[in-house]
């Protein structure tokens, strides 16, 4: 998050971070990023749908956060795949167990 910070000030934005906003805060806010797809949630429930204010960003695939996006409430959404998530991790624990090395692996995000 650090850098996602660091790298709107750079652009110009005036960046506040908190742990959860309030209702004023996302008021006045122009944009919201949400690095976790529970907050970006509770965010979008807090924002009533036809508010001109706050653009939402966040990571995470849910269904409401699926409907939050095609409504317009979010503008973009990174998202990855659970499966493949899942199986990797399997793939590295069973690596591990068997005392091998543990490669580093990246997962695949898409932004939407």
């Amino acid at each position: 998050m650090e850098e996602v910070e660091q790298s709107l000030s750079e652009t110009g934005f005036l960046v506040q971070s908190c742990t959860f906003p309030t209702i004023e805060q996302l008021r006045q806010a122009e944009a919201v990023v949400c690095m976790d797809f529970q907050t970006l949630q509770q965010i979008v429930q807090m924002v009533p749908q036809d508010a001109p204010n706050p653009m939402l960003y966040g990571a995470g695939m849910t269904d409401s956060l699926v409907i939050a996006l095609e409504n317009g409430q979010v503008q973009t959404l990174a998202v990855w795949s659970e499966y493949a998530m899942g199986y990797v991790a399997v793939q590295q624990a069973a690596a591990a167990a068997q005392n091998q090395k543990v490669k580093d692996y990246q997962l695949a995000i898409s932004v939407v």
